[in-house]
């Protein structure tokens, strides 16, 4: 099964699948070919697959994986640069950031393996060396949700803030501390949690952000009982809640003034924002 976005890169097409299998695919328009694979183990775990979909820069691809590997892997060789062990199932895809002293990951986890509580660890990494330059641990939990048990921690890919949040990274929390879901903005010097913006419940979509001329960013976000929100990055406040499908589990993308998302029951929703 794939669970993970392709990436195209150059003239290939590089695919991660739920066996921990990536694949370095050419592609015409008749046919779909394995130029070559790349398959890994990390001695004492069996669970290998990817659910996060990879992050390209330059010639470096990096993912996570459902135990909590990093991975750094060279795109023309398919062979490991570095790995990083972030200890637990991580399906939200890793972000890369050019910054102005460097090349930095963002990446958090979920709480799955850790049993029914523990913490979603967001992490900054060297791009370059996998250096870890800071770990912000954030206490989750599980959630009941009817019969089922739903993991906490991260799900959604990380947003990187500019215009008047630059500095700043936002991410949705499953399951943090009394919440069901949080929306927070993170320190990207520090890792520090400068604010947190309480939802009615988790959210596995990704946040995407609008901005005005004057280079205010606000952000949408949708949660999985179909509450899409606008959110002041600033200052996290909400702005406005509508109600809408039944449960958004895909990212939203923006158009001008309006934000389009496909939602459960076979619906795709378009919004204006004004």
């Amino acid at each position: 099964a794939y669970d993970p976005s392709p990436v195209v890169v150059d003239n290939f097409v590089i695919r991660l699948s739920e066996n921990g299998t990536i694949y370095k695919l050419t592609a015409t328009e008749s046919s779909v070919k394995t130029h070559s694979l790349m398959r890994y183990k990390h001695r004492g775990s069996k669970a290998y697959g990817m659910e996060s979909s990879p992050a390209v820069w330059g010639k470096y691809m990096y993912f996570s994986d459902n135990i909590g590997n990093i991975l750094c892997v060279d795109i023309e060789t398919l062979k490991p640069v570095w790995h990083y062990d972030n200890r637990d199932d991580s399906d939200a895809t890793v972000v890369v950031a050019e910054e102005a002293d460097g090349v930095y990951l963002y990446c958090g986890s979920a709480v799955d393996k850790q049993g029914d509580s523990g913490y979603c660890r967001f992490i900054k990494l060297n791009a370059k060396t996998g250096e870890c330059l800071w770990e912000s641990k954030i206490g989750c939990r599980k959630m009941n949700f009817g019969e089922k048990k739903r993991e906490g921690g991260m799900f959604s890919t990380p947003l990187l803030g500019h215009g008047d949040c630059e500095g700043l990274i936002f991410t949705n929390i499953c399951g943090m501390g009394s919440d069901n879901g949080t929306f927070v903005a993170i320190d990207r010097a520090s890792g520090k949690i400068v604010s947190r913006t309480r939802l009615q419940f988790y959210a596995w979509s990704s946040p995407v952000a609008l901005y005005t001329p004057e280079k205010e960013m606000y952000v949408v976000t949708g949660d999985v009982v179909g509450n899409l929100y606008l959110i002041e990055a600033k200052s996290g406040k909400i702005i406005k809640t509508f109600k809408g499908g039944n449960n958004f589990e895909s990212s939203p993308i923006v158009v001008d003034n309006y934000i389009v998302v496909g939602s459960r029951g076979r619906e795709i929703h378009k919004f204006e924002i004004y």
